[in-house]
């Protein structure tokens, strides 16, 4: 246990652009750290590129079973894409020991985008 995979995206939450995740299966993947880099030294500036932050989401393994991330992008509240990762955390056993396997099946899958309609 305690293998890690890691998550990044740029959020500007003064602009409207930001992510949220859940996992169906919290017992055996755990957010383990939530890294924030704003673009501007003092996050504290308002507008601008002040608030503009690529945040790194970093996920543990817990238990060797299957679940997935799924990671929703947003602007202004709307939901505007979606990530779905599938993971499978392995219990190998070699020669008497227990290695635990942390598998990213689907990488970076979009599986919603939402497209801007023109009008007719």
């Amino acid at each position: 246990m305690g293998e890690r995979v890691h998550y990044s995206a740029t959020e500007h939450p003064s602009v409207g652009y930001t992510f949220a995740y859940t996992i169906t299966k919290p017992a055996v993947v755990a957010l383990l750290e939530k890294q924030e880099v704003y673009e501007q030294p003092n996050p504290k500036l308002r507008g601008g590129d002040g608030e503009r932050v690529t945040t790194t989401l970093i996920f543990e393994a817990k238990q060797p079973v299957k679940t997935i991330i799924k990671i929703t992008h947003f602007f202004r509240g709307e939901e505007k894409e979606r990530h779905l990762f599938d993971i499978l955390v392995l219990d190998e056993r070699l020669h008497h020991r227990t290695f635990l396997v942390f598998v990213v099946l689907i990488l970076q899958a979009v599986v919603f985008q939402k497209q801007a309609t023109s009008p007719r």
